[in-house]
């Protein structure tokens, strides 16, 4: 979720409103899931023909075998995986994880897990990322490990006892993190360093329990588009997207369309700097560094008038990357209101823009049957799937491009 969640609960409370991914999970917001063409889950389809891209939309409604889903926690905390099309989801009703056929549309099986104990996750899960032979790495509160779909633990995860390879004491843990299946296992987590106010990639080696930490140069993108907060000094920042991808981590952030790439075949970090034709590339640095929650407010209601970027995904049969951006309207402002709000939203225009395997940017179009999405968005047979309520039911968009 992105920075107007913390807005809200840095209003509702005096809770600790540091990072956004720390707090839930790391999801953009979108304040409301509206798609204007449905009206129900019957399939319809529209065709667009923009820059040589054809685009064709439909809407399919998940059957739940009369299993309650977590409609909050499968939009907020959930993984696809490939091998099997199954799309698996956070269910906070049963602290379970349930498991859908995305070929079949319906609820296959459901995994559960004890908060504490032996097998313990922790009380929440702030994320979650399937793993090859039936297993999980589950990361809530200052925990992570490897659980098997029967909930047992299998391997704690140690970042606190690791090393950097001079030595010294790791002694952290990232606020995001995520398993990789590689030759040997490896756990990339994103560290936030509030003092100075940027992001570091650090990459944990199970097998030689050391730390190695890249520097993403976060300044641009993350840094200079954060506030703090002058009642409470804490930092108000922008949300970053944390992907596997394609066998490569992949780095965006919330309000820049800055892409870092880090291919973990061949030890390679690379950043993508493209020039977007229909948004802005970046937003415009903030016109305080430290304000009121009003004044942070009404910074953040510019930040998503400009544009806001989402998350890259790969689509492994026509081999190109997608993502998604948005640019906003907000319903003009009473007076009378002692707070703006951003929840008062007029209009989402959602734009698609497509890259080859290099990452040369070579398409962009506004999808206008888009009127807003939530941030959770995969690629499965070559279509890009949107999670979305349907009517209290679990639902996807589906956007199909030639």
């Amino acid at each position: 979720m992105g920075i107007v969640s913390l807005i809200k609960r840095c209003l509702k409370s005096h809770e600790f409103c540091g990072s956004l991914q720390f707090l839930l999970g790391g999801k953009s917001l979108s304040t409301f899931i509206i798609l204007a063409f449905i009206s129900s889950c019957n399939e319809k389809k529209v065709e667009i023909a923009k820059q040589e891209l054809s685009v064709s939309i439909d809407t399919v409604r998940i059957d739940s075998n009369n299993k309650i889903l977590d409609l909050w926690g499968f939009l907020s905390f959930s993984d696809f995986n490939s091998e099997n099309n199954m799309i698996f989801g956070y269910n906070t009703f049963d602290h379970s994880i349930d498991q859908i056929d995305l070929d079949k549309l319906v609820v296959f099986q459901s995994h559960k897990f004890e908060k504490e104990g032996p097998n313990g996750t922790g009380q929440i899960f702030h994320e979650f990322n399937v793993l090859k032979e039936n297993r999980f790495f589950i990361k809530s509160f200052e925990k992570s490990g490897v659980f098997d779909f029967s909930g047992n633990l299998v391997q704690k995860i140690e970042w606190k006892n690791s090393f950097f390879p001079n030595g010294e004491k790791y002694d952290n843990f990232p606020r995001r993190q995520i398993l990789v299946d590689f030759e040997r296992p490896l756990v990339f987590g994103l560290t936030y360093d509030y003092e100075n106010i940027e992001v570091n990639l650090d990459i944990l080696s199970l097998e030689e329990n050391t730390v190695e930490r890249l520097d993403l140069k976060s300044k641009k993108s993350y840094g200079e588009l954060s506030m703090r907060s002058a009642s409470s000094g804490n930092i108000i920042d922008p949300s970053i997207e944390f992907v596997n991808q394609n066998d490569k981590i992949i780095v965006t952030y919330e309000f820049s369309s800055e892409i870092l790439i880090y291919d973990y075949k061949n030890k390679t970090l690379k950043t993508v700097d493209y020039e977007p034709k229909l948004t802005p590339k970046i937003v415009l640095k903030p016109g305080i560094k430290e304000g009121s929650m009003r004044e942070i407010i009404k910074q953040t209601k510019f930040f998503y008038e400009q544009v806001a970027f989402y998350r890259v995904v790969w689509d492994k049969e026509k081999k190109y990357y997608y993502r998604l951006s948005t640019k906003t309207t907000f319903e003009e402002e009473d007076p009378k209101n002692s707070m703006p709000s951003l929840d008062k939203i007029d209009k989402v225009r959602v734009f698609l823009s497509v890259f080859d395997l290099e990452f040369n940017f070579l398409h962009e179009l506004e999808i206008p049957e888009l009127s807003s999405f939530d941030n959770d968005y995969f690629v499965k047979d070559g279509k890009i799937w949107l999670s979305i309520n349907l009517e209290d039911n679990l639902g996807f968009v589906r956007i199909n491009i030639d």
